[in-house]
């Protein structure tokens, strides 16, 4: 099962994910106003800081004590959060184009 730390990082992802999409298509139209701008600013400001939580837990949490269950899961919930257009594609260096 996520911890909290993952559960948040996993909430916040999805909704500024959300959100950055919104905001892509409204700032082309000239529809997403300065209070918007600071909205999704703060937002990604706030899962910066998640991220960087979640990043400590790890370096922080042997490598031992993370089950195959866990990762499991959380590979489990990462293929059904989304479909598979959210992923980034696999840069150069991993084999991709």
């Amino acid at each position: 099962m996520l911890n909290a730390p993952n559960e948040r990082a996993a909430a916040l992802l999805r909704q500024c994910r959300w959100h950055c999409s919104e905001a892509a298509f409204a700032l082309g139209n000239w529809r997403y106003t300065p209070a918007h701008c600071r909205e999704l600013a703060d937002e990604l400001i706030e899962l910066a800081a998640v991220l960087r939580q979640c990043a400590t837990a790890h370096e922080t949490t042997p490598a031992e004590e993370i089950t195959a269950e866990e990762l499991t899961t959380e590979e489990a919930v990462g293929k059904t959060a989304g479909n598979t257009a959210t992923t980034r594609p696999p840069t150069t260096a991993e084999g991709g184009t």
